[in-house]
């Protein structure tokens, strides 16, 4: 190797020496402080029957919802066991006749 190459790789190592910051480097990324909420808004307590009122209308959505879902799900798999009937029955009656 040449006196040049040895220079040339030297050099490019000192270069490549520099400081990089890393995610684990950026102590803000790490030190975030919640945002603040409001003092100015006021918080109001529910009792136990509005907890109830809406815990039943959460279930009652989740419940049309389930139903919605499961009769969509029937109606998909009937019309595709249907239509995989019409074309199945077709080649086997071409088979026969």
């Amino acid at each position: 190797m040449s006196s040049g190459m040895v220079d040339y790789m030297i050099r490019s190592l000192k270069n490549n020496v520099r400081k990089r910051k890393t995610l684990y480097d950026k102590q803000d990324v790490f030190t975030a402080k919640p945002p603040e909420v409001p003092k100015n808004i006021p918080q109001r307590k529910t009792t136990e029957r509005e907890l109830r009122q809406i815990r039943q209308a959460i279930e009652g959505k989740r419940q049309k919802e389930l139903v919605i879902l499961s009769v969509a799900f029937f109606v998909l798999v009937t019309i595709g066991l249907l239509v995989a009937q019409y074309y199945l029955g077709r080649s086997w009656e071409r088979f026969f006749y």
